[in-house]
């Protein structure tokens, strides 16, 4: 592999890093505000002015995003704070949602961010798992026939 080593090559690599960066830190917070807006369309029921009968139909009509993932987006939004859902990211946000769901306890997916969820036999921080540990531990919980809380 050929390595760049000039100025133009050093000044465009940086600007470059500079553009993930900024990227990395608006993604993080436009699955949010995504969340809010979805979640004004289908509250005060605004598809209607746009002429659609659901909010799927509008989701459809507009290829916005799907079904699924639009009310994804929403319960992040009902549950998480700005400050919370982007610093766990979309997914963890997500994983936390369903998991709390998937247990016998009314769990509440804010409190569980900030402390354990148990994960092979031991709880763990929510804070060092990752969303795919924390999904797969909610469909642990989903398949059993009782409460491993």
């Amino acid at each position: 592999m050929v390595q760049k080593t000039g100025v133009a090559a050093k000044k465009r690599a940086a600007a470059l890093v500079g553009v993930v960066r900024e990227r990395k830190a608006t993604a993080s917070r436009a699955f949010y505000e995504m969340g809010v807006a979805l979640k004004e369309l289908h509250d005060r029921k605004l598809y209607g002015a746009l002429g659609y009968e659901t909010f799927p139909a509008m989701l459809r009509g507009e290829a916005l995003v799907g079904k699924t993932f639009a009310f994804e987006l929403i319960a992040v939004v009902l549950t998480f704070t700005l400050p919370e859902a982007t610093r766990q990211g979309f997914q963890k946000s997500k994983a936390l949602v369903r998991y709390a769901r998937a247990t016998a306890a009314p769990d509440d997916p804010a409190a569980l961010a900030r402390s354990r969820v148990k994960v092979g036999g031991r709880a763990r921080p929510t804070a060092e798992l990752s969303a795919r540990a924390i999904e797969r531990q909610a469909k642990v919980v989903r398949q059993s026939p009782w409460p491993l809380m």
